[in-house]
């Protein structure tokens, strides 16, 4: 029977690098780094930045507390009714843009936010209509 043998060999040695070459492919990457974070920049000057939940709920809680609270509505509806509603014309954060409105109101449809819930009821000519539900006790948050 022979015995299988294995042959050592001294460790791999890592390339060389020219640190020239590591330099310029760094000031790259530095660029696109610049690029794409003016590139972002650009966009949440024109959407503006991402809504954080604290934004969220503020936003489901003034739509509750408006007089839309038993009522359904069409993002549309929502922006009209922000111009004679100051609490939820803040909330809106200016925009009056009822597309815009809408994709944040799709955005939340279905998620518990600060004791409510955004529900899709139906759907007509001015888009998606919808209501607010109160989920729970407001005061014990759940």
């Amino acid at each position: 029977m022979r015995r299988a043998t294995v042959a050592t060999t001294s460790e791999p040695t890592a390339p060389r690098v020219d640190r020239g070459v590591l330099a310029d492919v760094l000031d790259g990457l530095r660029a696109e780094v610049a690029a794409l974070t003016a590139r972002v920049a650009g966009l949440e000057a024109r959407v503006g930045p991402p809504a954080d939940a604290g934004d969220d709920a503020r936003f489901l809680t003034a739509i509750a507390e408006s007089t839309l609270r038993h009522y359904t509505f069409s993002a549309r509806e929502l922006v009209n009714h922000a111009t004679v509603d100051p609490e939820l014309r803040a909330a809106l954060g200016g925009v009056t843009s009822a597309k815009r409105v809408g994709k944040r109101l799709h955005r939340l449809a279905g998620h518990l936010v600060g004791g409510y819930r955004l529900c899709r009821v139906d759907r007509d000519l001015n888009g998606t209509i919808w209501i607010v539900e109160q989920v729970g006790d407001l005061h014990t948050n759940s």
